[in-house]
């Protein structure tokens, strides 16, 4: 798989252990390699993914609302 994937035997080794100190290319190669590429599609849907949508609605700014206090009432 490794040969297949363009990638030394080591790195796939470290692929299969789960180190994130592997490039994000080789990442890619072997999931492609081991045809799960297509599931990373199903990750990046807004749909799918309730919980990182719920986070980004979160972060959002919220627009400060307007004073109901005239123009004269300054608080200085």
């Amino acid at each position: 798989m490794a040969e297949r994937a363009r990638m030394s035997t080591l790195t796939w080794l470290k692929i299969e252990k789960g180190e994130v100190s592997v490039a994000m290319g080789s990442w890619l190669s072997a999931l492609e390699q081991s045809g799960l590429l297509a599931h990373l599609d199903a990750l990046s849907s807004p749909a799918i993914d309730t919980l990182g949508e719920e986070r980004r609605k979160q972060q959002l700014r919220v627009r400060a609302k307007r004073s109901d206090a005239g123009l004269d009432e300054f608080d200085f």
